[in-house]
């Protein structure tokens, strides 16, 4: 009798394909993306002959980085397409397509940021680099629900790869976390990972469609490549290594065979075969994925759902004319129908103890692994309910908070740890989550010792399936001791600028008190230089006035340090002519050079176009830098070189022949009161504030400062300016 049976089915469904290998009808499908483990369920169709025995021969196309597959099926140039939710955004724009069938129940978009850098939470991704690619429509709408600003986020186009962000030329990337997080890991990196199902969005996504018009026009068609597909789904799940082999030996695939594992674990965990059909979609969900594009503003109005999702409902005589089947097939129907239903109910049979055995040893092990997640995490974890009944506790909540488990787990506790002065900003909270919302804040709470302490919370409201908040998962970071120090850093900082405040009206007094009996002195001993002819006279004289003369420069160096400080040095932005600039200054001190015996050489490049700076600052530094030359040099000369450095900046140095510096004076000859030794301070005079002065001047219009020296070969200042401010 059972082979009588087999014997009767091989013919039916020998019947059947005899019919359709006259002519197989030719399909395309257009993938989401390369070769890889994320369509197994097409591979597994096309090697297992379910495309075949459905009279179809498919051609998959792999993406490319400038189309969409939506632009390309409703462009006609394939029949399907895999992609994402946002058909929804394609119906809305009232051009008719047909979802048939959600592979992934889950979403597999996020951002990828590297751990360790500055971007700890979502919020941080605002006024950031981010490379995104087409079809994120959850993941902006997953910005919009965090309020983050959109026009602050700098957005690239993906390249589809995760170097730019191993490389540091983006804060952030979309990605797949069934992939580019090992990829990641792979580049010697750890991912931080943010997944629009922690703000409560999770949308349908690898989701098989076509038009409306093929679907119409070729209803059977349509049919008979979904079953195929789901089919092959259906064989790529239970049988994920023999896809993997299969792709490494029949696709072009750039991924190796560790990586298509971590793929496939990872997709079996967004698809779960083991507890939904392969393909569910339900009306209300497409409907609470329309809502949130429109909450969001992504759409204005929620489109016809109903039109947009297939219906397999064709009537048998219409899928399979009566005239092929024939009288003959009734006389056998009895029997086939018996048959077919043993045959299916087994094989059913077989198919559900699998998969219950699958779900449970899965079910254990993500028990297993959430356990050890929320045990060994480094922060306080609390899982607490809408009454506020904490139902997990984990050790590091008991550390912090110092309850135990067993005093929280089952009460209303949650209080506890709030106190009375923080209330209401915990009730806001509670409010905020109920709506749906996450909420990051800094809360101030207390422990069972009753010790204030300060905390980051970040708390994400959890639903059950039928989209129902039932409880909030919430973690805390004590940074009691950065809340502290941050206000030492803050009192600092005023002390400090009070103190600055009072240093630089102390030198403006004095410099004021002191300045007028120095004008008195140096002109009394002018008068006396001019009036008399006794050289011993003249000789102190002159001492007076030179002295008087340091005094002088001492005190403008003082004050300009300090305006600069306080922020009130003024800069006037005009068009410079550094030729002319320096040719004055070069004449200014030219004369002072030669009498000392030196000489004073000046070479300017004339190509040198003219630059937006402040001429007083370069003046001055010009001063200061010639002065300075001028003083330590003896013997030999001093030079002047203005040149073109690029396009964008010019340079002016002075050269001497003078003492030098050792390599120690050198690395600290721009800090304050800095001179080479005691005896070239007797020898040489000055208090070391010029030169700090001079480059503070330089930072000011934007320009740099440098020295090069060697003790006894004399030493190099170079100035180098930008050909414009910097905006």
């Amino acid at each position: 009798m059972k082979a009588f049976r087999h014997g009767l089915i091989l013919s039916i469904l020998a019947f059947f394909t005899s019919n359709a290998a006259c002519g197989m009808e030719k399909v395309s499908l257009q993938l989401k993306w390369l070769h890889q483990f994320q369509f197994a369920g097409y591979y597994a169709a096309i090697e297992q002959g379910y495309y075949a025995a459905e009279g179809l021969e498919v051609q998959l196309l792999e993406a490319s980085q400038d189309r969409k597959p939506t632009d390309v099926v409703l462009a006609g140039e394939a029949d399907f397409g895999v992609s994402s939710a946002d058909l929804l955004l394609i119906q809305a724009s009232e051009t008719p397509i047909q979802a048939l069938a959600a592979i992934y129940q889950h979403s597999p978009n996020a951002f990828a940021a590297i751990q360790g850098n500055e971007i700890q939470s979502i919020h941080d991704l605002a006024g950031k680099r981010i490379m995104l690619e087409p079809g994120s429509a959850d993941l902006i709408a997953m910005l919009k629900a965090e309020q983050i600003d959109l026009e602050s986020i700098q957005f690239i186009d993906h390249t589809f790869s995760p170097l730019p962000l191993h490389h540091g030329e983006v804060d952030a990337i979309s990605t797949y976390i069934t992939d580019e997080p090992f990829a990641i890991r792979a580049l010697g990196q750890q991912p931080l990972i943010f997944s629009p199902r922690s703000a409560g969005i999770d949308f349908y996504s690898d989701i098989l469609f076509t038009t409306e018009e093929f679907s119409k026009s070729n209803p059977d068609t349509v049919a008979a490549f979904r079953r195929a597909s789901l089919k092959g789904w259906d064989y790529a799940l239970e049988n994920p290594y023999s896809i993997i082999e299969l792709i490494l030996e029949e696709y072009p695939t750039i991924k190796s065979r560790e990586a298509l594992e971590y793929e496939a674990l990872r997709s079996i965990d967004l698809i779960r075969p083991e507890i939904i059909e392969i393909g569910y979609m339900h009306i209300g969900r497409w409907k609470h994925i329309a809502e949130t594009f429109q909450s969001v503003g992504m759409i204005d109005e929620i489109p016809d759902l109903e039109a947009m999702l297939y219906r397999d409902a064709l009537p048998l005589s219409e899928r399979y004319p009566l005239k092929l089947i024939g009288i003959g097939l009734l006389s056998i129907l009895g029997l086939g129908l018996i048959a077919w239903k043993e045959w299916h109910g087994r094989r059913r049979l077989e198919a559900e103890i699998k998969r219950r055995k699958v779900s449970d040893e899965l079910l254990s092990e993500r028990e297993n692994e959430y356990q050890n997640m929320f045990e060994g995490a480094p922060l306080a974890f609390i899982v607490w309910d809408i009454n506020r009944t904490i139902t997990h506790w984990n050790q590091e909540a008991e550390l912090l908070f110092g309850w135990s488990a067993k005093e929280v787990v089952g009460r209303q506790k949650i209080d506890l740890i709030v106190p009375t002065s923080a209330m209401p900003i915990l009730q806001e909270g509670i409010n905020t989550l109920r709506q749906d919302g996450v909420r990051t804040q800094v809360n101030e709470n207390v422990t069972k010792s009753g010790r204030r302490i300060t905390c980051r919370w970040h708390n994400v409201p959890h639903k059950n399936r039928e989209g129902a908040i039932t409880e909030f998962h919430s973690i805390a970071a004590d940074i009691t001791r950065e809340v502290k120090r941050e206000l030492r850093l803050k009192h600092d900082r005023e002390n400090a600028l009070s103190a600055s405040e009072s240093k630089d009206f102390l030198i403006a007094q004095t410099s004021h008190e002191i300045r007028n009996p120095l004008n008195g002195i140096m002109g009394f001993a002018q008068m006396i230089l001019s009036d008399t002819q006794d050289d011993e006279v003249r000789e102190m004289s002159q001492t007076i006035l030179d002295g008087a003369q340091g005094m002088l420069e001492i005190l403008n160096d003082l004050l300009d340090s300090a305006k600069i400080e306080s922020g009130q040095m003024d800069v006037t932005w005009a068009k410079v002519d550094l030729a002319g600039v320096l040719r004055k200054e070069a004449k200014l001190f030219s004369q002072l050079i030669r009498e000392q015996g030196l000489d004073c050489d000046i070479h300017i490049d004339e190509q040198v176009a003219p630059i937006i700076s402040d001429q007083r600052c370069i003046r001055q530094i010009l001063s200061n830098l010639i002065n300075n030359a001028r003083k330590f040099t003896q013997t030999g000369s001093i030079e002047m070189r203005l040149s073109q450095v690029d396009t964008d900046q010019v340079s002016i140095q002075i050269k001497d022949t003078g003492i030098g510096m050792n390599a120690e004076t050198l690395k600290r000859v721009f800090e304050p009161f800095v001179q080479g030794s005691t005896t070239t301070q007797r020898d040489f005079g000055g208090t070391g504030l010029g030169l700090s002065l001079t480059m503070k001047l330089a930072e000011l219009i934007g320009g740099t400062l440098t020295a090069e020296s060697e003790l006894g070969q004399g030493s190099t200042f170079t100035l180098t300016l930008p050909q414009k401010p910097k905006e």
